[in-house]
């Protein structure tokens, strides 16, 4: 039977099927923008570069170089530091995370430094070294910073004046380059930047 296209109620069922076929590419056509608009974010997004390093503003050249007893293939970092400095003190939670993100082939030690023989800082160069003989270093090195900072048994500040000569813990890469905290930025980009001279010293 021939089909007029209108129903009982007097509604045109080809036009309703025109309009719901116009809303659905009209969905369509949306979904796609909205997509397009997705995949345009993300690739225009800024993306966050690594820092740049710069010798002799981050680190510095050692020159000569320090010749270091490492094997083929390791890298040495070192901590040049005194028990008495208290910069020192307030670094070793960031020696302790540095030691642990350091790539297998890093070897971390320490160099205790002495500055003044009137201060009681070549004492202290003596017991880590005297530690390091006798093979306890690990165990005595946090004690020895909490009995002159913390529990006051070893205690190098003056009780009257509280003064000290301060001096910042430097680290040492290879025997080649030489950095601190305020060369690198803050104790989080230190750690950075250590790694990035450790990497490249392994190429």
């Amino acid at each position: 039977m021939f089909s007029t296209g209108w129903n009982d109620w007097g509604e045109n069922r080809l036009g309703n099927a025109d309009r719901d076929t116009g809303k659905g590419a009209l969905m369509k056509s949306l979904n796609c923008a909205a997509l397009a608009a997705v995949l345009a974010m993300s690739i225009c997004a800024p993306v966050q570069s690594a820092p740049t390093w710069a010798e002799g503003v981050n680190y510095f050249l050692i020159e000569p170089a320090r010749p270091t007893s490492m094997p083929a293939g390791k890298v040495e970092v070192t901590e040049v530091f005194s028990y008495a400095c208290p910069a020192c003190n307030l670094f070793v939670p960031t020696m302790h995370k540095l030691q642990t993100s350091l790539p297998p082939n890093a070897v971390f030690d320490f160099l205790p430094a002495a500055f003044n023989p009137s201060e009681d800082w070549p004492v202290f160069q003596l017991a880590y070294l005297t530690a390091e003989t006798l093979g306890v270093a690990d165990q005595t090195h946090d004690a020895m910073f909490n009995a002159v900072w913390q529990s006051g048994e070893l205690a190098v500040i003056d009780p009257t004046t509280r003064g000290i000569k301060s001096r910042l813990p430097t680290i040492v890469v290879n025997g080649k380059y030489r950095l601190h905290t305020e060369s690198a930025g803050d104790n989080e980009k230190l750690v950075e930047l250590v790694k990035w001279l450790v990497a490249k010293e392994s190429k």
